[in-house]
């Protein structure tokens, strides 16, 4: 801890315009108050400002301009509503929606609050939804757009404002931007609160509607009439037993209610992560890819002899599960794996129902697992690759559509998956009622559906798949990224005499982001780089195909090499 200020440091000169504002809500002037003398606190929370970007904001909580707290929400909000208005959207309105974690309902009804007194009308949920009701509410009233008050899957300090637009998809680009630019016009945020009417009386004025029972009606309906299939029967589905957490999340109530409906009796949900807390007190971080996250609900699915694990995480926009394989024991599936199950699953079943008339598309992000072009390939559906991000993937499906094709389904690796429902976002409700179908029909059939995927790696080929980080440190972690990426550029990495880089893609500037294409099955495998955009870390993901014990040993020996040429490279800097 230190006290010795610069008075002309501008970090200092912000806290002090806070620490003297008097409408300032007890809880922030207390934190605020508290670091008076804490000259690196005060330079680490006011600084910088929070940048608006893709995925709107997303931050610790906490005072300071850089901080998820509701003066921050509040600009946000105003800018966002400001946007809206200039694009014609304010009596279209916008939808409001928020998950389990800290302050996400008071950072909702600011949300709510901002917008209404700017003169756009708002759809507020009555009550914790998950991320796809938010992006189906969107469309279902007409609205212009709408925010999900979110920090996904980050560690429980966090907290987020994701916006949306009239079609349900997290805004692009160069709308962000737009909003972004919305938001610096703004001035002074705490007289613009200080002025604008309160909750109640746009409560009153009708400016703020409620949404509850009506929206999760026709969600589920949706749901029912979009996936439920007729090729699972209702004994299978009734025997099926289900282990399901929502993670403390969103997802506890629309989740067992659409497998309720859809005829799934046996679904028992792991007691300690059943209700919203934002502390998620059982986990480390409640992150449906992590292994470690489900080890409540294997415990129970052990007890219970389930045969399946599905979880959610807090705003059920990802979904993860485990599986018994032969010897009982539950495996953690990666989302490759998820995905793949659910490709062949659809595909193969629109197959068999002659449904598939030529004209499909789906779409996968450029660094999850090549088995959807085998698939693909097999049933005459088109594949589109995107980059990373549900953004991306709507981008994908509204040409597509544009163009006359029907989308079947979209997956990226990180457990993110979109089916043919219309919601242009990551639905894991959604996922989940497919999974639960897939998993029916698989121990109707005798099989477990764990085996499902050597079958699949039989018919089509052996994915030998990995991704792993590089935690970068130091006082510059932005120009270490580019020190490493530049290295990169100026030479290829050295992948031994038998495995050759056929082709470079370098996705600069839509991403700082390097495509090997490497000599292998078909010309499939694989390797890409790029920083972390949320963390200090480099991200390497890499993919081997063919026949098992060989797409593993290239797997090995290409790993080896990426990671001691990054290591080489960050020891030179």
């Amino acid at each position: 801890m230190s006290s010795g200020f610069d008075l002309t440091n501008e970090a200092f000169a912000e806290y002090c315009r806070w620490l003297r504002v008097k409408t300032m809500d007890p809880k922030t002037r207390r934190e605020i108050q508290s670091m008076i003398t804490d000259s690196e606190m005060i330079d680490q929370r006011f600084s910088s400002r929070l940048a608006f970007g893709t995925a709107g904001l997303r931050a610790p909580e906490g005072a300071g301009t850089n901080r998820m707290n509701p003066y921050t929400v509040a600009a946000a909000a105003r800018g966002f509503a400001r946007w809206i208005k200039a694009n014609g959207g304010a009596d279209k309105g916008i939808m409001i929606s928020y998950d389990s974690r800290h302050s996400s309902r008071e950072f909702a009804e600011m949300t709510a609050r901002m917008a209404a007194d700017e003169g756009v009308q708002v759809y507020l949920s009555d009550t914790l939804r998950p991320v796809p009701m938010l992006s189906y509410g969107i469309v279902k009233y007409g609205a212009a757009g709408g925010v999900m008050i979110t920090a996904s899957h980050n560690p429980p300090e966090y907290n987020g404002f994701k916006a949306y637009g009239a079609d349900g998809a997290q805004l692009m680009p160069e709308e962000a931007a737009q909003v972004s630019a919305c938001i610096e016009g703004l001035g002074d945020i705490f007289q613009i609160i200080a002025r604008s009417l309160s909750l109640r009386q746009l409560l009153h004025n009708e400016m703020i509607v409620y949404v509850g029972e009506e929206l999760d009606d026709s969600y589920e309906q949706l749901l029912m009439d979009r996936l439920n299939s007729s090729l699972v029967h209702e004994e299978a589905k009734r025997d099926l037993r289900i282990v399901y957490t929502p993670l403390n999340g969103a997802g506890n109530v629309p989740v067992r209610r659409v497998l309720e409906s859809m005829g799934f009796h046996s679904v028992m949900v792991v007691p300690d992560q059943e209700l919203p807390d934002g502390d998620f007190p059982t986990l480390r971080v409640p992150n449906p890819e992590r292994e470690d996250t489900f080890q409540l609900a294997i415990e129970m699915a052990e007890r219970e002899n389930a045969d399946i694990v599905i979880a959610t995480d807090p705003d059920a926009d990802r979904l993860g599960i485990a599986l018994p394989d032969d010897s009982g024991e539950y495996r953690v599936l990666t989302g490759n794996q998820i995905g793949t199950l659910l490709m062949e699953f659809i595909l193969g079943g629109r197959a068999i129902q002659g449904r598939l008339k030529g004209d499909e598309f789906s779409v996968v992000s450029v660094v999850s697992t090549k088995m959807p072009e085998f698939i693909c390939r097999r049933y005459g559906v088109e594949l589109t690759e995107t980059l990373t991000g549900s953004r991306y993937t709507a981008e994908a499906i509204r040409q597509g559509r544009s163009e006359g094709k029907r989308f079947v389904m979209g997956f990226e690796e990180g457990n993110g998956y979109m089916l043919d429902t219309g919601i242009l976002d990551k639905d894991g409700v959604a996922a989940a009622a497919v999974i639960a179908e897939m998993s029916a029909m698989s121990r109707a059939s005798g099989r477990r559906l764990y085996d499902q995927l050597d079958s699949i790696y039989s018919l089509y080929s052996y994915p030998a798949e990995k991704r792993f980080s590089v935690q970068l440190k130091g006082p510059d972690i932005t120009g270490t990224m580019e020190a490493v990426m530049n290295s990169l550029r100026k030479e290829r990495p050295d992948l031994g005499d038998e495995i050759e880089i056929t082709r470079v893609r370098d996705y600069l500037p839509e991403t700082n982001m390097l495509y090997y294409h490497l000599g292998g099955a078909e010309g499939n495998d694989w390797l890409a780089i790029r920083p972390s955009g949320t963390e200090p870390k480099l991200k390497v993901y890499m993919g081997m195909y063919g026949e098992k014990e060989e797409a593993e040993q290239k797997l090995a020996d290409v790993y080896q090499r990426v990671k001691e040429r990054i290591a080489a490279v960050l020891d030179s800097l």
